[in-house]
């Protein structure tokens, strides 16, 4: 029985989990990436635990390594929005979601930090990023949000790359 938000987020990150697993994700922290990662937004109260909201980077800044050489991508500007279509649950007015970063189907690729921003109030949040690379968000309908991701320099040598990607979307 799920008696707290506290029993509820542990029950939706073992479904996260179990999910990646079933797929056959694996950590991918030696794989250089040339452009950011996609992520996948997907709704933690469904029972359909595949994510089907697919969001594409923009604006970002990446750097890479290629045979030892130093290479930038940079994308300014702003995406078309992604509109996502929040489920209609009785009484609900904020709804849980989960984030997987993603590059291809069996790959994952986390984060060293994911914040989310409501443009309509300005407001930041710091999420936090678990150890399968997942995140839950709250989004609630009628808003527009924009998801920073970062991959910190530090960690360049085990990566082969870092950088920053934002990713806007709105509910409805």
């Amino acid at each position: 029985m799920i008696r707290s938000r506290n029993d509820l987020k542990t029950v939706v990150l073992c479904t996260v989990a179990l999910c990646l697993m079933l797929v056959g994700c694996t950590p991918a922290e030696s794989t250089s990436l040339i452009s950011p990662p996609r992520i996948l937004l997907g709704d933690s109260l469904s029972s359909d635990a595949t994510p089907v909201n697919v969001i594409e980077p923009s604006p970002y800044k990446w750097i890479y390594y290629t045979d030892n050489k130093k290479s930038t991508d940079k994308k300014e500007g702003d995406s078309d929005c992604a509109v996502i279509a929040i489920p209609h649950y009785n009484k609900l007015t904020s709804y849980m979601y989960h984030l997987i970063v993603f590059e291809d189907e069996n790959v994952l690729y986390k984060p060293d930090k994911i914040t989310i921003k409501d443009l309509s109030t300005g407001t930041v949040t710091n999420c936090t990023v678990y150890e399968n690379g997942a995140s839950l968000l709250t989004l609630e309908r009628g808003k527009e949000y924009v998801i920073t991701l970062q991959w910190n320099k530090s960690n360049y040598r085990r990566r082969g790359f870092w950088g920053e990607a934002s990713y806007r979307f709105r509910t409805e």
